[in-house]
């Protein structure tokens, strides 16, 4: 070390030079750091993260845009209602009463993966009691193998098994078809 001081500014200067002059060797030969390498697995590992449920969770997106439209025309039928003295519409008006309403249109009454262009989602009329257990609308059953979308009167859709979903359709139609 020299009395001025110069030592210490060449070792700096050596230890910076001595990373760039390797970092130039890095790039001519191609070659990553172990902290490069480190940064770009983290990168990686964090996009498969992102990336990874869309892929995997491809078939329940038509059942999500389904319950959807289901939960969109139960709250247009729901609006109905209050609009018409707690009074759900009765079976020929649907779907016509709520396209005229302007709340829904076409395309809501038609499922995703339904080939034509048909209404989809069946219509159960009964008393206007918001119930959690009343169906309101489902899905036509012939569009997936084992569930059946239902979206109840309270506006809350389930994806439940066929059996049960039967089960619960007909206990509904015979209580309502019981006099008062």
């Amino acid at each position: 070390m020299r009395g001025d001081g110069t030592q210490r500014h060449e070792v700096a200067y050596g230890v910076w030079g001595f990373m760039m002059q390797h970092k130039q060797q890095r790039k001519l030969l191609g070659l990553l750091s172990i902290y490069e390498w480190a940064i770009i697995a983290m990168v990686v590992v964090i996009l498969i993260g992102i990336l990874y449920p869309a892929v995997r969770g491809g078939n329940r997106s038509p059942v999500l845009r389904s319950a959807s439209k289901m939960r969109s025309l139960a709250q247009a039928l729901i609006i109905y209602s209050t609009n018409h003295g707690d009074v759900f519409p009765a079976q020929a008006q649907y779907p016509s009463i709520l396209l005229e309403m302007e709340n829904i249109d076409d395309i809501d009454l038609v499922s995703p993966v339904e080939k034509n262009d048909v209404v989809s989602y069946f219509y159960v009329p009964g008393p206007c009691d918001f119930d959690d257990k009343q169906i309101l609308l489902y899905e036509d059953p012939s569009h997936w193998e084992m569930i059946v979308i239902v979206c109840f009167a309270d506006a809350h859709v389930e994806a439940i098994d066929k059996e049960a979903f039967e089960r619960m359709l007909a206990e509904q139609l015979a209580a309502q078809s019981e006099p008062p």
